[in-house]
């Protein structure tokens, strides 16, 4: 469900859905205009940079680091990196739904 919405909000691929009953059928991907299975942005690193360098297109990238900070866990030791470097260490689920979530504050649905 988490690369489904990544392809959809974030990549803009078309959702096609059963007229009956509104069931997800395929994704359609606007570049070759075929139906097909999206990445696997939520557990590939390189697929996730992909989404990431489309975010930064649309311009906010800076909503979606600050979404990436508040989702991975702040760390109590005092000798730990500094919140920015949580950024590189986040895993690519935690980047799909930081990008989600800045998405979501920007207000597209």
């Amino acid at each position: 469900a988490l690369d489904v919405a990544i392809a959809n909000k974030v990549m803009g691929w078309w959702r096609l859905e059963n007229i009956s009953d509104g069931r997800l059928i395929a994704l359609v991907n606007p570049t070759n205009k075929k139906a097909e299975p999206p990445p696997l942005f939520s557990s590939s690193l390189d697929a996730c940079r992909v989404a990431e360098m489309e975010m930064e297109r649309r311009g906010i990238a800076w909503k979606y680091m600050e979404a990436v900070v508040s989702i991975t866990e702040r760390s109590t030791d005092p000798d730990d990196p500094p919140d920015g470097w949580r950024f590189f260490q986040a895993t690519a689920e935690q980047r799909c739904r930081a990008m989600l979530a800045a998405l979501d504050k920007e207000g597209v649905k």
